[in-house]
């Protein structure tokens, strides 16, 4: 027994551990309303002409004034006279003219290409079956980590997130 207690007594008076540990909470809510924008892609004005065996008198072409409103000139153009075969290809496009002063939200402008969207609306009501359903856009996190969100009107997102860490060293 005498040869055990050193033995039981290192081992019952070890050192302490000493570590550190840190344990983070974060949580987070974003609510966005999205203004009103109009996106629009205007086609612009271009002229191309190309053959084979073909004599030219006279080039066509285009100008476009301020507004980068086309006008065409046509050319002359003949089938040379020692041609057996041949080829001609003249191509106009009228491009969108300039809208000096920006379309409003919903209006249809004169370009080619347009996407218009209203500004976002916090509140909705909608009818389904009779019944009347509204929302405003809301968000919320509880002391428990769990996560409500409410949606608002068109235009609007919601996103909320809990971040949880612990770190042991």
């Amino acid at each position: 027994m005498k040869k055990l207690l050193p033995i039981l007594l290192f081992a019952g008076f070890s050192s302490p551990a000493f570590a550190d540990i840190t344990h983070s909470i974060s949580s987070s809510v974003q609510l966005n309303v999205n203004a009103a924008a109009t996106q629009v892609e205007r086609i612009g004005n271009s002229y191309s002409v190309s053959g084979t065996n073909i004599d030219v008198t006279t080039l066509g072409g285009m100008t476009a004034d301020t507004d980068g409103v086309a006008s065409f000139a046509d050319g002359t153009y003949a089938v040379a006279t020692d041609a057996t075969t041949w080829a001609f290809t003249e191509n106009f496009t009228v491009g969108d003219s300039v809208d000096s002063s920006g379309p409003s939200v919903g209006d249809v402008s004169n370009y080619s290409n347009q996407t218009s969207t209203a500004a976002g609306s916090l509140t909705f009501s909608s009818t389904d079956g009779g019944t009347t359903y509204t929302s405003t856009l809301a968000g919320a996190i509880d002391t428990v980590g769990g996560i409500t969100v409410t949606p608002g009107g068109a235009g609007t997102s919601a996103i909320g997130q809990v971040t949880t860490s612990l770190t042991i060293e």
